[in-house]
């Protein structure tokens, strides 16, 4: 994981070339380009061994490093070493708030709620059958396939076949989880409006209740998803901030990939953000650009490079999309309302939702 994150930095924009912002980023890049590479390997036929594993990171680490090679690295942005000592020490402390009010809900184990159940049964069936689109050994009626969010499984999956670690310590890993999105948090707001800025913004978020509250129902995969969300939205604002280089694109192209490998119901939400972006890059041309809005909006807006991300989220996440293809294929038709109970919708359910 950390190879992986680390060969990503240097294509990261020049905007995000500070300690604390690579410090910052590094787990989600890690995480992120890792469940994007086993899921598209799985897909090809791979099994997932100790050595098909380390063999992938590897020729993923090689091809980024000879790709990082032949670009120009970006131009380093003057900061101060101090500041970026204070913006790292004050990230250690909120992670630590974090990982601490964290562990007061999930131990003793079991955690709250059941989904965590579901991570973990996926988990030791990716360790049984050693792919990611797997057949569901408890599955009745006509779905077969195991429906669960390619990332997950790729990161515990390999968990339990690199490093054969239980699926009970598993069960913890939302509270890891949950450790990253603040960072997220502090690196868009950082990147756009300052350190300073990033760290109320990320110190706030640690310890707000909304923050937590994956935690009652186990929420692994919209935690994940959040985490890389504030990178989409990073790359929307480099983009309105005038950064229009392929490096903020790749970037918005590599968020929306990691969005739909670890939660493919908040990569729809960020679709539909994507495209009210686009209605609203789209009237402000026509109303701004006068005579010839629609080449001025073409040449001068952002829907062109969001577009562009798009495409590239498309060509990066391709095994993720086909991947949730063959699996929604698979998994049978909804289960039908009348198989309820009629007392199981009552008003004391709707009140609790």
């Amino acid at each position: 994981l950390a190879a992986c994150g680390v060969s990503l930095l240097p294509f990261l924009p020049r905007r995000l070339a500070m300690p604390s912002l690579w410090a910052a980023l590094m787990p989600i890049l890690a995480l992120g380009s890792f469940a994007i590479l086993l899921t598209t390997a799985s897909l090809l036929g791979m099994r997932l061994t100790e050595l098909s594993i380390r063999l992938s990171v590897a020729g993923l680490v090689v091809a980024l490093a000879a790709a990082a090679a032949t670009v120009r690295s970006p131009e380093t942005t003057s900061w101060p070493a101090r500041r970026e000592g204070v913006a790292l020490a004050a990230l250690l402390g909120i992670i630590a708030v974090s990982l601490a009010a964290s562990w007061e809900v999930v131990d003793p184990f079991p955690p709250p709620a059941s989904d965590w159940a579901y991570y973990l049964l996926y988990a030791d069936e990716v360790e049984e059958q050693r792919h990611l689109l797997i057949d569901n050994p408890h599955a009745v009626g006509e779905g077969r396939s195991l429906g669960n969010y390619p990332g997950i499984g790729a990161v515990y999956g390999s968990l339990r076949v690199l490093d054969g670690v239980s699926s009970r310590a598993l069960a913890y890993g939302l509270v890891l989880a949950l450790a990253l999105t603040p960072l997220a948090v502090y690196a868009a707001v950082a990147a756009l409006w300052g350190v300073g800025a990033g760290v109320i913004a990320a110190a706030a978020y640690a310890v707000a209740p909304i923050h937590l509250e994956p935690l009652y129902w186990h929420g692994l995969a919209t935690t994940l998803a959040l985490a890389f969300i504030p990178l989409t939205l990073l790359a929307l604002g480099l983009l309105y901030r005038g950064e229009r280089g392929p490096r903020v694109v790749l970037l918005l192209g590599f968020s929306l990939a990691g969005v739909a490998a670890m939660h493919s119901v908040s990569a729809g939400i960020v679709a539909l953000v994507l495209a009210i972006v686009l209605v609203t890059d789209v009237v402000l041309g026509l109303v701004r650009r006068g005579r010839r809005p629609l080449h001025a909006w073409w040449r001068e807006g952002i829907s062109r490079l969001v577009l562009a991300g798009c495409g590239a989220a498309v060509i990066l996440g391709v095994g993720v999309l086909v991947h949730l293809r063959l699996q929604g294929a698979d998994a049978g038709s909804p289960v039908s309302y009348r198989f309820f109970d009629r007392d199981w919708v009552d008003a004391d359910t709707v009140d609790y939702y």
